[in-house]
């Protein structure tokens, strides 16, 4: 609703529900209609020339991660479970979501979410068919992984992703400036 109360889309007399409204009439729907609606309605919103949105004639999209703390209750301390020890649980269960989200916008195209212990890149395996040609599509480190990138090139997205400093590959040349070109062998030797 903030984000509707931000674009002032209503009557002056209508009243914001409250949080514990929209809870609670989310919970009497049920989660399938919410999820069939957010597939429907969830797409780039961003216009040629919203700020931050894109690089040249790309779309620029993110895909993340996070933990969001969900109701105290059976029902989900089962589904989702908690994150600390045994000894010492979080105080609430938690879901692992990954979205993927443009950038300007914020507007999150497709999302999975998982138990709160869930593998994020295993989690975005879930959602790389949303990915489409004319995309830029940036990743963090926690995302490479050699399966997901080819999966990811695959959607015909161009993907600029960070990937961690511990791969040691080989240099194949070194040029003058001092960089160097180097290339991962994969386990089929490509």
């Amino acid at each position: 609703m903030e984000g509707l109360q931000f674009a002032r889309s209503w009557r002056k007399d209508w009243k914001i529900p409250t949080t514990g409204a929209i809870s609670q009439a989310r919970q009497r729907l049920g989660s399938e209609p919410l999820r069939a609606l957010f597939e429907r309605i969830a797409v780039p919103c961003a216009e040629q020339g919203t700020q931050g949105a894109w690089l040249r004639s790309y779309r620029l999209m993110a895909i993340d991660g996070f933990s969001l703390d969900v109701a105290d209750t059976k029902d989900n301390d089962s589904a989702f479970g908690r994150l600390g020890g045994g000894k010492n649980p979080g105080p609430f269960p938690q879901v692992r979501l990954v979205g993927l989200g443009e950038c300007g916008t914020h507007a999150i195209v497709a999302a999975q979410m998982g138990a709160a212990r869930a593998n994020e890149r295993e989690l975005a395996e879930k959602i790389i068919g949303s990915f489409e040609p004319g995309m830029l599509v940036i990743a963090d480190r926690g995302f490479y992984s050699y399966n997901l990138w080819k999966a990811a090139q695959e959607s015909g997205a161009e993907l600029l992703w960070r990937m961690a400093s511990a791969p040691n590959l080989p240099v194949v040349r070194t040029f003058p400036d001092g960089s160097y070109e180097s290339f991962l062998i994969d386990s089929t030797g490509c």
